[in-house]
């Protein structure tokens, strides 16, 4: 061994006694540093960040800083930054459309709204009384609204009713002795001219009103049955979609007979809003003799609107406080039911706010994890001093990463998706504390006569190795989140990596001194009153309970497991699981396959939560709620923007869902005003004929270089037209020093870029005389009249759609055509265009997809550099990665057969997958690395025997911990709680019973597959000359070694080299059980 050599390990070796020595002898100084610096973070966090808030648990649901993205949020600002102008204003001073945060001197009226796809909504309103319309139809005054509602954001109750008297009835004195008896209904009711509060639209009243009947109550049998006979006759003309709410249209008038004209309002009512679609597809089939039966039946109530939609913030939160109230009070109970009448579903737009509530009481359920962890380890260790200080290091550790998360890395939002790190970290943490105090135990009965220095030395050389390992694995799996696009997933792989690495601190500071402190003052007492290991205060039932696990546990890998991967029944365990992960690959992959959400609406809750129950069944059990879906309605054409002379840009903080930047970066050509150049003028001539030959092109909206060419040939081609110009130029003072029929003699393309100019800006504002359909004009203009950006508006004839294929289709044929009208080739100025459409949520499936491969990946690679650096043998860490695969592989397959799809949360749970799954296998690997024995089948045994009862301890914690999230009503922690049972399952059973076969078979043996380590890295390793010495006596083991019972203790020895100097050491290894045979 060379001098530099000696000098690397003289000082790895100091700095090991130098931190050992500190914590042996002052323990409470480690624990009061820790426990110092804790309280201070935790009072620092109270003091600088406020507590975080979950009023909108959506937050952080979008993507940030993608090329789709950057380009929605960028239009959004162009329309937001554009304001229309008074159209009399100078000409050469004001515009008629101008960037109001480029020049004060824009005249700011109302902007125009954002572009969104044409949705069909409900109607807005009730006809005010009338007796007869001119076509028929009558409206009774019962009906009226009152005010404009919305149906769309009425608070609404789906009763489970049939279409019968006894049942309509029921439901109206539900309405009447729950909702409008209860304390301050009147408070929140709308109210009609003579202020009485307005009447529910439900089909007691409707039946009511229609026949001329005082009230629900008064109804009769020959009432309802009247109605029967009239929904059935007109149902048909519904169905086919020409009955419509006043049948003033023409297609009513011509096609519709009387008697359901005059009841148009009544029977669209009823059947667009009160009943569901089932009853209302049996009515419309005429082949169908009897009345059908009803399974759900409407109830809208007209009070101050409570959802999301209500911009009045006051109101809004006056509304859902007495909602919340009905709710908790009355509604939470699961199948209520009221005069036989049983309650469905209901929205009342409360959601967001029982959310922030629920997620603080079900704090219950992670702290019920620690509870049962508690236990298990406590079980385990024997002692409640070190079980209780071990999860309080748990805790530290989520306290001192929520300072680092806010103060130090400086991540402004926290995500609900978070609180998760916490049932991570338990589990995570449990896993630490076993594998320490394992390696403690055994390095105290090997050298009984060490001393505290030296054992805590030992114990720390070879713990924090493992730990490390486990912990950077885990960390970096859940850092690879980073990579995402989507903020909640990115700010939880920070969080949730930030928590491991502090948990490994924590485990290997804290946890130290605890073990040293219950050495001196609780072990050394009970070894001088010769007490049972463990705290002395254990009551002895308790000890024996303890005692009689650890021999069921020691038996188990002492004997069994051992036997069954090392005998031929390991084959079977190698082709069932094998084959296990074949499956479910196909199941991923093939069929049914792991899907992308089909639906915008991220559900928060459980199936079986009755908040949850009207979005998830009953939504689109009515016709009313279908026609507003825009991927139901093929109405919903897509709008395509196409924009020149702004660059698109996301630049606020991806970390913040509310930073969203509001200012525009111009091309350089644009910033100081676009000049119109021929070569330019034909370029966006052209480009309006060919978008409107694309196959995708229905028609286009506004393309300001047709419109204007148009324009300036019928005032070429028509005098009346030209004088009607010059009239409005002089009006309007428009012209100072050019001719007023300048325009009248112009034709595109014109070489005079001034003349065009002039034109255009004439152009513009007589459009605004006269204004159009179009949301916005094409061209933009600075308060100096110059030209800042350009925009052209089809539409399309690809409708909205949640489906990913669909809309991946529309982006891959907007991609491709402006591929053609991009680039080198195109006008300066003119190169750099881009498009942009409705894509959002395209924009999130396909980030949610790409971002959970690419995690995925980046921590599978992570994971087999991390276990080839700690082994430095290529094939037990590629062993380890196609173990840890297969877990992955399997456990995404079982969440596909029970019917999940890929969304965020989804997303945030398969993150969990990929850094939990590496470590049982990990520490399989690392251990069957560091047998002394060369044979694969002493190394597996070794593996087997050291790591599996820590292994199974780890496995039954986190498991427990997802027990205990099961009964939780937040859809997050409920599939975590699943998730996580599932990961440990299949961890343990493939590390066990596939890793360790897969060894036992074909793993290495000797120096098989090693790379010689780098003796930079060589701080804790045994020199080459040491390893020969090791290696000459591993080679000379007994043929018999496990053919007959052995002593529980044998004497072994070992010749190494410390500082230069061979040392024969005498270990005293302790064998978990007396070893049998095991055939093959």
């Amino acid at each position: 061994m060379d001098s530099e050599t000696k000098r690397r390990r003289s000082e790895c070796q100091c700095a090991r006694i130098g931190y050992a020595d500190f914590v042996a002898k002052y323990p409470w100084a480690m624990l009061l540093i820790v426990f110092g610096s804790t309280v201070l973070f935790g009072v620092l966090d109270y003091a600088i960040v406020p507590l975080p808030s979950f009023d909108d648990p959506s937050k952080g649901f979008e993507t940030r800083g993608t090329d789709i993205k950057k380009k929605i949020l960028t239009l959004d600002n162009i329309q937001n930054s554009t304001e229309a102008t008074e159209v009399d204003t100078l000409f050469n001073k004001v515009d008629v459309s101008c960037f109001s945060d480029s020049e004060p001197s824009c005249v700011i009226t109302d902007p125009p709204s954002v572009i969104t796809p044409s949705v069909v909504t409900s109607p807005t309103f009730i006809p005010t009384p009338i007796t007869t319309t001119s076509s028929g139809s009558r409206v009774d005054a019962v009906l009226q609204l009152c005010t404009a509602t919305d149906f769309l954001v009425s608070p609404r109750i789906v009763f489970k009713a049939d279409f019968t008297l006894e049942k309509i009835q029921a439901t109206c004195s539900f309405s009447h002795d729950v909702l409008r008896s209860r304390s301050g209904f009147d408070s929140i009711c709308l109210r009609d001219n003579a202020l009485n509060c307005c009447p529910d639209i439900s089909l007691g009243n409707v039946i009511s009103a229609w026949r001329n009947v005082s009230s629900c109550a008064a109804l009769r049998q020959s009432d309802v049955d009247a109605v029967k006979e009239r929904l059935s006759e007109c149902a048909p003309w519904y169905g086919d979609d020409l009955l419509t709410i006043t049948c003033t249209e023409a297609k009513c008038l011509d096609a519709v007979p009387p008697s359901c004209r005059l009841d148009a309002v009544y029977v669209y009512i009823i059947l667009h809003y009160l009943v569901d679609v089932d009853f209302v597809d049996a009515l419309v089939d005429k082949s169908q003799s009897t009345f059908p039966s009803l399974t759900y039946a409407m109830v809208l109530y007209q009070t101050l609107d409570s959802s999301a939609q209500n911009e009045d913030e006051d109101e809004r939160r006056f509304a859902q406080d007495w909602y919340i109230d009905l709710y908790e009070d009355v509604l939470s109970a699961r199948d209520y039911a009221y005069d036989g009448v049983a309650v469905a579903g209901y929205s009342f737009g409360i959601s967001f706010r029982i959310f922030s509530r629920r997620i603080v009481a079900e704090g219950v359920y992670p702290a019920l994890s620690l509870v049962v962890i508690f236990v298990i380890i406590w079980i385990y260790t024997q002692s409640f001093f070190i079980t209780s200080m071990g999860c309080l290091a748990i805790v530290f550790a989520v306290v001192n990463a929520y300072f680092l998360y806010h103060v130090v890395f400086r991540v402004p939002f926290f995500s609900f998706l978070n609180v998760l790190s916490l049932v991570i970290a338990i589990g995570i943490g449990a896993d630490d504390i076993f594998v320490y105090l394992d390696v403690w135990r055994h390095t105290t009965s090997t050298n009984p006569n060490a001393s505290l220095t030296s054992r805590v030395r030992t114990t720390l050389k070879h713990a924090a190795l493992a730990m490390f390992v486990t912990s950077f694995t885990t960390a970096s799996a859940f850092y690879a989140n980073v990579v995402s696009s989507i903020t909640a997933i990115r700010i939880f792989g920070v969080f949730a990596g930030t928590t491991i690495v502090v948990n490994y601190v924590m485990m290997i500071t804290w946890l130290p001194a605890v073990v040293v402190i219950h050495e001196k003052y609780f072990d050394g007492c009970c070894r001088r009153r010769r007490c049972v290991r463990g705290d002395s205060s254990s009551p002895g039932r308790l000890r024996r309970f303890f005692r009689r696990v650890k021999t069921v546990l020691n038996g188990v890998y002492g004997t069994a497991i051992p036997c069954l991967v090392t005998s031929s029944i390991r084959y079977v365990f190698l082709f069932v699981f094998a084959a296990l992960a074949i499956a479910a690959s196909v199941a991923v992959f093939y069929e049914p396959r792991l899907r992308l959400p089909s639906d915008g609406d991220v559900q928060f809750f459980v199936a079986s939560e009755p908040l949850a129950t009207y979005d998830l069944e009953l939504s689109d059990k009515f016709r009313f709620e279908i026609s507003s879906d825009p991927s139901a309605n093929a109405d919903s054409r897509l709008p395509l923007t196409f924009v020149w002379g702004v660059a698109p840009e996301d630049n606020g903080n991806h970390l913040d869902p509310d930073d969203f930047p509001n200012d525009l970066t111009f091309e350089s050509q644009w910033n100081s005003g676009f000049v119109f150049t021929r070569e330019r003028q034909e370029y966006f001539l052209d480009f309006c004929q060919k978008v409107a030959a694309e196959p995708f092109h229905l028609f286009t909206r506004t393309c300001f270089a047709s419109e204007m060419s148009a324009w300036l040939r019928t005032l070429r081609d028509s005098s009346d037209a030209c004088v009607a110009h010059e009239s409005l130029a002089r009006r309007h003072g428009w012209v100072q020093s050019e001719p007023y029929d300048l325009c009248c003699n112009v034709s595109l393309p014109t070489d005079n870029p001034t003349t065009f100019d002039t034109c255009l800006k004439r152009w513009a504002n007589e459009a605004a005389a006269y204004p159009t359909d179009s949301d916005y004009f094409g061209v933009k203009f600075d308060g100096r009249g110059n030209v800042k950006a350009a925009t052209t508006e089809i539409v399309m004839k690809n409708s909205f759609s949640f489906q990913f294929d669909s809309m991946d289709e529309v982006h891959q044929n907007v991609t491709q055509f402006m591929r053609k009208w991009s680039g080198e080739r195109q006008p300066d100025g003119l190169r750099d265009g881009w498009a942009s459409t409705f894509l959002r949520f395209y924009d999130l499936q396909k980030n949610i997809f790409d971002g959970t491969l690419t995690a995925m990946g980046v921590s599978l690679c992570l994971a087999f550099i991390v276990l080839f650096v700690m082994t430095f043998n290529v094939v037990v860490s590629f062993y380890a990665i196609v173990s840890i695969g297969f877990v992955l592989v399997t456990t995404v397959g079982t969440i596909v057969l029970l019917g999940w799809e890929l969304n965020v949360l989804e997303s945030v749970t398969v993150s969990i997958a990929v850094g939990l799954a590496v470590d049982f296998t990990v520490h399989f690997g690392v251990a069957y690395r560091l047998c002394p024995k060369p044979s694969r089948r002493d190394r597996t045994l070794y593996a087997t025997r050291q790591m599996g009862p820590a292994i199974t301890m780890a496995a039954l914690t986190t498991f427990a911990a997802g027990v205990m999230m099961i009964p939780a009503s937040i859809l997050t922690f409920f599939q975590a709680g699943v998730f996580l049972m599932l990961i440990m399952s299949f961890s343990w059973l493939y590390a066990n019973f596939f890793f360790l076969p897969l060894c036992a078979m074909i793993g290495p043996q000797g120096r098989f597959g090693q790379v010689p380590i780098p003796h930079y890295l060589d701080c804790y390793g045994a020199s080459q000359d040491s390893d020969d010495v090791l290696h000459e006596e591993r080679r000379q083991r007994s043929t018999s070694h496990f053919a007959v019972a052995e002593p529980a203790v044998k004497l072994i020895s070992y010749k190494v080299i410390t500082d230069g100097k061979k040392v024969e050491i005498k270990h005293f290894l302790e064998v978990i059980a007396p070893p049998t045979y095991c055939p093959g």
